[in-house]
């Protein structure tokens, strides 16, 4: 499997923190992001691929500095633009099982051998145990507890999506078909999530996989900086 890491965003919520530091790089308790998502998947992927943007330069550095034997660094010139444009650029590595993450999401190592452990077609990671506001990603669900819907804006919904997606063997092959069909449907401002409500809209209803009763954090603004921060103390 391969561990496909989201970096390209400029964190612009987080202000001066992020003005000349691209988000991955930004230390939370001293440890950049990059390094937690790194941590993450060490060990239950064979190639790592991280796809930065902003201040590309500062991340390459980084990781070089790190020496890992599998890592595949990819640029996204357009990183200003829709997070489908950070998927697009990795679309040839969308060949064979795959986990696909954001570089702003920390998550408790044990979530790792649950995915591994149930990966199957192509799957997005959800929770049902948060009350979720306005930014959060929401989905519907049907009754085999498969994604008919995701979207933000959502008013009726299930659950909330938790920034990584799953895919195993030759559903590869599907979701570089959808990313291709999202950026011609609904053009580069979209977000890689679109991908999921195409594939549910022609039918290839992404399962699910419920990692609820466990606490995970994302970091878009100052209050969630404090609040990771403080919680990553206490775990």
């Amino acid at each position: 499997m391969k561990g496909i890491i989201l970096a390209a965003g400029l964190g612009s919520r987080l202000k001066r923190r992020t003005e000349s530091l691209p988000k991955a790089l930004l230390p939370v308790n001293g440890i950049p992001l990059i390094d937690y998502a790194i941590d993450f998947l060490d060990n239950h992927v064979e190639e790592l691929i991280v796809v930065g943007g902003y201040c590309f330069s500062q991340l390459k550095s980084h990781l070089e500095a790190k020496g890992l034997d599998r890592l595949t660094l990819i640029e996204n010139p357009d990183y200003s633009e829709g997070s489908i444009l950070t998927i697009e650029k990795a679309l040839d590595h969308l060949n064979d099982s795959f986990l696909l993450m954001n570089v702003d999401h920390i998550y408790p190592k044990a979530f790792i051998t649950r995915i591994v452990s149930n990966i199957k077609g192509i799957t997005g990671i959800c929770d049902f145990d948060r009350k979720l506001g306005e930014d959060d990603m929401k989905v519907k669900l049907n009754k085999e507890s498969q994604i008919v819907r995701i979207d933000k804006k959502l008013r009726d919904y299930d659950g909330g999506y938790i920034g990584m997606t799953s895919c195993h063997g030759d559903a590869a092959s599907q979701y570089q078909k959808a990313v291709q069909k999202a950026m011609e449907k609904g053009g580069r401002k979209v977000n890689v999530e679109y991908v999921l409500q195409l594939l549910a809209e022609d039918g290839f209803l992404p399962n699910t996989l419920d990692l609820s009763g466990s606490i995970w954090l994302e970091i878009d603004d100052e209050k969630d900086l404090q609040q990771a921060e403080e919680q990553i103390k206490k775990m």
